[in-house]
């Protein structure tokens, strides 16, 4: 809760289940499916759903609605919204090609978004957001973090402000003339490096050196690398790798029919 508006995940459940009693079928306002309302282990950790449910279109959704229980929530997913955008721009023109300003590529270390991810998302919303709920006196410590993101979020979100923040602006310093895509700063490539080091140790969980440099011989020669992993939460980028569950245009190659023992006598 914060400025007596409530933040609630039961107004997404609801705005669900208003998009599936809608007359007209196919006619939703959001891309909301049942995976991003029943989450799971697995679909909790994928960043895509996250980013769908914490979107400008839920909360153009959620404005139509008329209600005024829900203004919290559609702040919230407006303020996440324009975060993720501001640390996803993916190429050069996507800012012109998806008309949102937050999704511009960073030419100047004086650019606006810079002053709004320190100043208005993370000190006038989120630390705010805390502070408000720490200094409710009638509730229970446990109580008053309920009210709130967890604090490892919260710290999660002021470290990844700050440094990028920091980083973005010494980049721009260092290599004038250039521009910066926060999109490119991602671990993805290393965790699906990983994944495939341990889909070659089989059941193994402790392998050593020398299994490691084994596995880097063997993905380098039959390049298995190229296949994404089924349960990881990563993107699959380069056009030369495949997901398990592609659809691709890769065609197997016909074995051939062995001639059984009978058939040649005859």
């Amino acid at each position: 809760m914060l400025d007596k508006q409530q933040i609630s995940w039961n107004h997404i459940v609801s705005l669900k289940q208003g998009d599936q009693n809608l007359k007209t079928p196919g006619l939703y306002c959001t891309k909301l499916r049942s995976e991003h309302i029943n989450l799971t282990s697995r679909t909790r950790m994928k960043v895509n759903l996250a980013a769908q449910v914490l979107s400008s279109t839920v909360a153009d959704a959620l404005k139509m609605q008329k209600r005024t229980d829900t203004k919290g929530t559609e702040t919230f997913c407006r303020n996440f919204d324009k975060f993720f955008d501001c640390l996803n721009v993916q190429y050069k023109d996507q800012g012109r090609n998806e008309r949102k300003e937050s999704k511009k590529a960073y030419y100047s270390e004086n650019d606006s978004r810079f002053g709004w991810l320190k100043d208005t998302f993370l000190e006038g919303y989120i630390n705010r957001w805390q502070k408000q709920s720490l200094a409710i006196p009638e509730l229970s410590k446990k109580e008053q973090n309920r009210l709130c993101l967890s604090s490892q979020t919260i710290e999660g979100l002021r470290i990844t402000v700050n440094s990028m923040v920091d980083l973005l602006q010494t980049l721009l310093r260092t290599y004038k003339g250039f521009y910066v895509l926060t999109g490119k700063f991602s671990q993805d490539p290393i965790e699906q490096h990983f994944s495939a080091q341990r889909r070659r140790c089989g059941g193994s969980t402790n392998p050593n050196m020398f299994r490691v440099l084994y596995n880097e011989q063997a993905l380098a020669s039959i390049k298995s690398r190229n296949v994404a992993s089924l349960k990881g939460n990563t993107k699959v980028e380069a056009k030369n790798q495949v997901g398990f569950m592609e659809k691709n245009s890769i065609s197997l190659k016909r074995r051939k029919r062995e001639k059984r023992k009978h058939e040649e006598k005859m």
